[in-house]
């Protein structure tokens, strides 16, 4: 469609009437656009850099605050390390796993099966990771506690060379550190009990109904007579958590 000119000066587009003033205005308006932009284009290179700088700065905060490291940990919830963070850790710190004929033949199946066992009763699986890691030396052992007992946590190990119990496989032994964890963290029972089949060891931890139910809801409580006799059990445990947890 054309455009025509009528006798008040103006100009139809289809249904739209558009004053010759108002587009004398709108002129205007781009004119003062163009200076502006031209304005904040040549600004000085100072002027840039303190803008950049002051960006970057502000970019630098929000990743300071997004990792900040977990000063109070809980023992129940959904893990903040992932498994490749978690494998990275044990690779970092050991080259051998000794479990390749087991029903976790990997530390991919290892990390795998604790993240499986941990989220089935909801507890925390970096938590339950950072515990075998700790307790076991990185699966060496080397204390009162043999490889062969699949005992990742020294459930019933008191020391003095008291071995304490043993597990048929690394995923019941894994098993068993998870629901000692969710006995202290929480009073809720055990998820596995309740949806037992046969095919399912329901109480794997021997001495879950020994545990003062709920008494130790943080990872930071476990020292002092609880998991361990030492008061600084805890701390240890937060440092390995945060750890894994900063890594790419």
């Amino acid at each position: 469609m054309g455009l025509a000119s009528d006798s008040k000066g103006g100009v139809d587009i289809g249904m739209s009437r558009i004053k010759w003033e108002n587009l004398f205005s709108f002129g205007i308006g781009a004119i003062f656009l163009a200076n502006l932009f031209f304005v904040v284009g040549s600004q000085p290179a100072n002027v840039q850099a303190t803008t950049s700088v002051t960006k970057t700065l502000s970019s630098q905060a929000t990743d300071l605050i997004t990792q900040a490291p977990e000063k109070q940990i809980p023992i129940m919830g959904k893990a903040h390390a992932t498994k490749k963070q978690m494998v990275a850790y044990y690779q970092r710190n050991n080259s051998s796993y000794p479990y390749a004929g087991t029903n976790v033949p990997t530390i991919q199946d290892f990390v795998q099966t604790t993240i499986d066992e941990a989220n089935y009763e909801g507890v925390r699986a970096d938590v339950a990771f950072a515990l075998m890691m700790h307790e076991t030396g990185l699966l060496k052992f080397g204390r009162d506690v043999s490889p062969s007992q699949y005992n990742f946590g020294g459930i019933g190990a008191t020391g003095g060379g008291v071995p304490g119990n043993s597990f048929p496989n690394p995923q019941i032994g894994i098993r068993a550190v998870v629901q000692h964890l969710k006995a202290y963290a929480t009073t809720a029972p055990l998820n596995r009990a309740a949806n037992n089949s046969k095919w399912e060891t329901p109480y794997a931890d021997p001495r879950y109904n020994l545990v003062d139910k709920g008494s130790v809801p943080l990872v930071n409580g476990l020292g002092s007579g609880k998991w361990a006799v030492d008061q600084t059990y805890g701390a240890s445990l937060l440092n390995q958590i945060n750890y894994m947890v900063s890594l790419k």
